[in-house]
């Protein structure tokens, strides 16, 4: 079990192989050649201990049929995966060839992930009132009509993974969102999008080659838009982002433009010879959900609980 991808030179984080600019460093991989590399999310499945990383996860829910854990790009401070651990389900195409089945599976995805963000942190007073603009006005309904739900085709790890990012975004990958490096058109489907899809519950025979394009033109000639859709949720989370962000400039020591870093200085700027990929990372390592606990200021990981035998035949 392979991923086709594309391999970012500066961090190596593995990208779909479509995409033109990491979605976490940004930086430019337009021109990298296609390559594979090892699921790691079907490794931890089945117990593999290194592949050629270690493969302990920061896990925030788990079972033998599910597991939810923190992502580690981080998009914002409460950015969850959730995967099935008992079936391999290489995308989210192959859900529509038992749509029933398909629609019970994500909404059972979806659910796992709200129950995650609700208990471990709405439910932290601590979390909510720092991240939340005016969270003394809000229910945890406001925030769940804003989260970012979709499901990435092609995806960098070849197992379902529903992305569940609660905003707001950090604020690295804030602009990184308008520059159309997360959510892309045409590659993050909303599970709005792929919920319609499946509750028109018409079995299609999809295998590896399916072209999403054509996925997408059939349900559109049942008025599913895809294009409609998407911008819909699009706009939604943008405006969630906007209206909860509780970013404070006290928080930080400057900003960035462009590619260079200036430091705040009362009222005004001044430029800093910081390096900017340094400073992000460093913001990351304070904001992320990743890891948490820390453990001597470092994230902590684990390996699943519920490990799976290898089929028969396989070893």
């Amino acid at each position: 079990m392979k991923n086709k991808v594309k391999i970012c030179p500066e961090c190596e984080k593995a990208n779909a192989f479509t995409l033109s600019e990491c979605n976490s460093c940004g930086k430019d991989i337009e021109k990298e050649e296609i390559s594979f590399t090892n699921n790691a999310f079907m490794g931890i499945v089945y117990g593999i201990a290194k592949a050629p990383h270690t493969l302990t996860f920061s896990f925030r829910h788990e079972d033998e049929d599910f597991i939810v854990f923190d992502d580690q790009i981080s998009l914002s401070t409460c950015h969850l995966n959730c995967i099935p651990t008992s079936q391999y389900i290489p995308d989210w195409r192959y859900l529509l060839k038992k749509p029933s089945e398909g629609l019970r599976i994500l909404n059972h995805m979806i659910d796992l992930s709200w129950n995650v963000f609700l208990t471990q942190f709405w439910n932290n007073e601590s979390w909510r009132k720092k991240i939340l603009k005016n969270a003394e006005k809000l229910n945890p309904e406001d925030v769940k009509s804003v989260i970012a739900m979709g499901l990435n085709y092609p995806p960098s790890q070849y197992q379902l993974h529903v992305q569940y990012v609660v905003p707001p975004l950090l604020p690295f990958h804030y602009h990184q969102c308008l520059k159309g490096v997360h959510f892309t058109h045409g590659r993050f489907f909303p599970v709005e999008y792929v919920i319609a899809a499946l509750e028109c519950d018409e079995p299609l025979q999809v295998e590896d080659d399916a072209p999403i394009d054509w996925i997408i033109e059939y349900f559109k000639k049942k008025g599913i838009d895809y294009d409609v859709i998407y911008s819909r949720n699009y706009e939604r989370f943008l405006e969630g982002h906007r209206n909860l962000a509780s970013w404070r400039k006290d928080d930080f020591c400057g900003l960035v433009i462009g590619d260079q870093f200036f430091g705040f200085s009362g009222d005004g700027l001044v430029v800093g010879s910081e390096d900017v990929d340094s400073l992000r990372d460093k913001d990351k390592l304070v904001l992320q959900n990743f890891g948490r606990p820390y453990e001597n200021g470092r994230p902590s990981y684990s390996f699943y609980k519920f490990v799976k035998s290898f089929p028969h035949g396989v070893c």
